[in-house]
């Protein structure tokens, strides 16, 4: 996938897991693609417009989420391919349009599985 400002995939296709551990940390890419499919199927659409900030990628479940939403829900991004995307292409701290699904777990979590970004300003 090339970096670009703007993307948008299929929920097939936003479920695959990052390749790289800068994303994926010491968490396992098995569990994060499961977390990732789970929310594709079970979540519901969820938009957000704003920033989202390193989020320490700690959760204990194995699921890797390395940034957060800067808003009230504080909703954790998947680590998947579209987010590594676009952080590898230098947009972690740009203003964001994203959407795609959100999924609250059974550890109270709300997990988030994007589907499209644009850059609004970097």
């Amino acid at each position: 996938m090339a970096h670009a400002d703007a993307a948008n995939v299929a929920e097939e296709v936003a479920a695959h897991p990052a390749h790289g551990a800068d994303l994926l940390g010491g968490n396992s890419a098995y569990a994060t693609g499961l977390m990732a499919r789970r929310v594709i199927s079970d979540g519901r659409d969820w938009s957000f417009t704003g920033q989202i900030v390193p989020g320490g990628n700690d959760l204990g479940s194995h699921v890797a989420v390395p940034y957060r939403i800067a808003a009230n829900d504080g909703a954790w991004l998947v680590a998947t391919e579209l987010l590594e995307n676009l952080v590898d292409g230098g947009h972690g701290s740009a203003t964001l349009k994203l959407a795609g699904r959100s999924f609250k777990g059974e550890d109270g979590v709300l997990y988030v599985v994007l589907t499209s970004y644009k850059v609004i300003n970097s």
